[in-house]
Parts: C-alpha cells; sequence; structure tokens
C-alpha cells in the first residue's frame, strides 16, 4: 500500500518539476533566433557568404554567435555564386509588463520577447526578408533574478514597479499623523 501512495506522489509532482520550470531569456532568444533561421532557409540556400550586422543591440558577437550556430545546426551548405545575404538585427528586446492578479498573486509580470531579423541580398536585384518573432509569457518577481544572465546586457530589461504611487507617500503620511496625533495628545492630556 505505501508503494501505490509512492506512485501517485510521483506522477503528481513530476509534471509540476519538469514542465513548471521557467526557461531562461537567452534561451527563449535563441529558440526565436533559430525560428528565424528556419523561416528565412530558403532566402539564403544559394548564397556563397553571409554577412552579420547589428543594429541597436549590445550584444553583436554573442548573437553572431547564435545565428552560427544555428546555420551549422541546419547544414546549410553556400553554393558557389557572387551571392552574399547580409542579416541585420533591427530589433531584439525584451521587456516585463505588470500583470493585475486579483484572486492568486503567483503570476505578476508579463515577460514579451521581441525579435525583427532583415535578411537582404543584392544578386539579380535588391532582394529582402523581414523575419519578425515574438513570445511572451507570465513570471513572478522572484523569477525575475534567475531568468537574467548578468553576462548578456540583452537578456535584461527595465522592471517596472507594480506599487501604486499613492503607497510610497503612504508611510510618511503615517508617521507624521501619529507624531501629530501624539504631540496633540500629550498637550490634552497635560491640562
Amino acid at each position: 500500500m505505501p508503494k501505490f501512495f509512492i506512485h501517485i506522489f510521483l506522477l503528481l509532482t513530476f509534471p509540476i518539476v519538469a514542465f513548471g520550470q521557467t526557461k531562461t531569456n537567452l534561451e527563449i532568444f535563441r529558440k526565436l533566433l533559430s525560428e528565424s533561421v528556419n523561416e528565412a532557409k530558403p532566402f539564403f540556400q544559394n548564397s556563397e557568404s553571409l554577412e552579420f550586422s547589428v543594429k541597436s543591440f549590445d550584444g553583436e558577437t554573442t548573437l553572431k554567435q547564435i545565428l552560427s550556430e544555428n546555420l551549422s545546426e541546419k547544414k546549410l551548405t553556400f553554393a558557389d555564386s557572387n551571392e552574399s545575404v547580409k542579416i541585420e538585427a533591427t530589433r531584439f528586446s525584451v521587456t516585463y509588463k505588470p500583470v493585475k492578479s486579483y484572486f492568486t498573486k503567483s503570476k505578476d509580470c508579463e515577460r514579451i520577447f521581441n525579435v525583427e531579423l532583415l535578411f537582404s541580398s543584392e544578386k539579380n536585384g535588391f532582394k529582402t526578408k523581414l523575419v519578425k518573432k515574438s513570445f511572451n509569457d507570465f513570471v513572478t518577481s522572484d523569477e525575475l533574478e534567475k531568468i537574467e544572465d548578468d553576462l548578456f546586457g540583452f537578456t535584461k530589461a527595465k522592471r517596472h514597479s507594480s506599487t501604486p504611487v499613492l503607497r510610497k507617500y503612504l508611510d510618511p503620511i503615517l508617521v507624521g499623523g501619529a507624531t501629530a496625533s501624539a504631540i496633540i495628545l500629550l498637550f490634552l492630556i497635560r491640562k
């Protein structure tokens, strides 16, 4: 009988542990870049070389490395042509948006990823392909430290405080009111 309860316990807790872990920002960026390369694969299948260009992005070498890994994983062969494909990362961002949860306080931030890659080629006319990918999920404010990577600045985003504006003024008002009440009561009792 105890083995039966152990098996039930394991069956109930394993999916929670296995599927309940939040992916890091870098893992999600890698996934979005891989999907972008898959979508644009026919565009640069017959090219000779690739050029990487990154606009307004602080992790240029990391992006180049991730794209190179994705291209080598897809086993792309470059034809003997003069065509060169230029890859520009025009948008590469993560944002956190506070979410009001009225019943449960477990998920209080929406995490939104946006990746835009522009593939361009100049052989036989100018051809471009803009690939936009986005992803969003919900995380707790406690998980934010774990999912951001200190080495890569692009995995971090500005955090919005979920506290109301008046809340930061509430403590000084309460302290001032309590002090004023104590002084008034002190003078009333002395009379």
